[in-house]
């Protein structure tokens, strides 16, 4: 589903601002799969959004 959100340069949000959004409703886990490998992006980025 994130893709849809994220992935769009005409439309959508940023992944980080998907993940603030989604812990201030509840939210306390967020599947991000391998830090490297499949993701699209850097490591350090990806880390970032649990920090």
């Amino acid at each position: 589903m994130h893709v849809v959100i994220d992935r769009q340069k005409n439309h959508g949000m940023h992944f980080r601002v998907l993940a603030k959004l989604l812990r201030m409703c509840g939210g306390d886990h967020i599947h991000v799969g391998t830090v490297v490998g499949k993701l699209d992006g850097e490591r350090d980025i990806t880390l970032g959004f649990f920090d």
